[in-house]
């Protein structure tokens, strides 16, 4: 099956992802824990991008497996911490984790760059 979501295209989602995970408690009215874990999360999303798409110490097969890594603690999370009975929150955390694995399964990582000549 060919994967639609080029590198480029995965960089893009990587950063909107960042901002959506920014605004996600003030846009969806949630605080607290929920709030907290968001915000946490697009620092970390931003991190692990940087190194990927512009430092390239981590490789975009790696950087998939993170992103999934993060999706499954994002189903998790709302029993884990504790707000299973805060809605916003709750549909928040599974449908983006969702969405992650969808971008994560069609992302081709096949064209994976090559090192440079020394």
């Amino acid at each position: 099956m060919a994967r639609p979501i080029s590198p480029s295209v995965h960089r893009s989602i990587d950063f909107a992802t960042v901002l959506l995970l920014l605004a996600a408690g003030p846009l969806f009215h949630f605080d607290g824990t929920p709030a907290e874990i968001t915000s946490t999360l697009a620092g970390s999303v931003l991190v692990y991008s940087v190194f990927t798409w512009w430092i390239r110490m981590i490789s975009p097969r790696m950087h998939v497996i993170i992103d999934s890594a993060v999706a499954v603690a994002m189903l998790l999370a709302p029993w884990r911490f504790g707000f299973i009975g805060v809605p916003a929150a709750r549909r928040f955390f599974y449908t983006f984790a969702i969405l992650s694995l969808i971008v994560a399964i069609l992302t081709d990582t096949s064209t994976e760059r090559k090192a440079s000549p020394s």
